[in-house]
């Protein structure tokens, strides 16, 4: 197929996903209108895919935003839709990106899946990094490690680099004495166990 034609069964996956969604807000048997909204997740899915196939990222991304809130709706895990919008976001622009990836670990924490959620904390701080925006970095670096102690009834020692990188990312943004004395605490404080 190409561009022309996937941009046309997009827009038609799109318009069966609204329509279905509608049909089930009206939808009275609560086993029906679960039906319903699965049916129009997946052609919401659907609508994703082909705008991704002619590269059509913003159209993408919210097709995949949507397919979220539908399965939200509907009480289905919908952690890993949010991770696609995200990725189509990336292409063009990097700010919704780390909002939908911000939207994703709040999910998984309500969801109780705390190893995901610093997955993706740690990602967001990867992208951060790149970024050179080293403070928001070092945060989502701490809140990934804190996310991955929660979880653990022994943390492992190479969860403790995330702390470690936070320290570093901070000494990096500028000579300001209170992060450098922050890095040097967690410095001291990760040495400890690991003695």
């Amino acid at each position: 197929m190409n561009k022309d034609e996937n941009l046309a069964k997009a827009e038609d996956f799109k318009k069966s996903a609204e329509r279905m969604y509608k049909d089930s807000i009206s939808e009275q048997h609560p086993f029906s209108r679960f039906c319903r909204l699965d049916e129009s997740t997946k052609l919401m899915k659907n609508a994703a895919n082909h705008f991704r196939l002619a590269k059509d990222w913003r159209n993408a991304a919210n097709a995949f935003l949507k397919a979220a809130q539908i399965k939200k709706e509907n009480g289905c895990n919908f952690s890993s839709l949010y991770e696609e919008a995200a990725k189509m976001q990336m292409k063009y622009d990097k700010t919704a990106a780390l909002q939908t990836l911000v939207l994703q670990a709040h999910s998984h924490c309500a969801q109780g899946e705390m190893s995901s959620a610093a997955s993706v904390k740690e990602k967001i701080g990867e992208i951060y990094e790149a970024e050179k925006q080293h403070l928001l970095a070092a945060k989502s670096y701490s809140e990934a490690f804190e996310l991955r102690e929660m979880n653990a009834l022994i943390v492992p020692l190479s969860t403790f680099d995330l702390l470690l990188k936070a320290a570093e990312l901070k000494v990096l943004v500028e000579a300001n004495k209170q992060h450098i004395q922050e890095a040097i605490q967690v410095y001291e404080n990760v040495r400890v166990p690991r003695i």
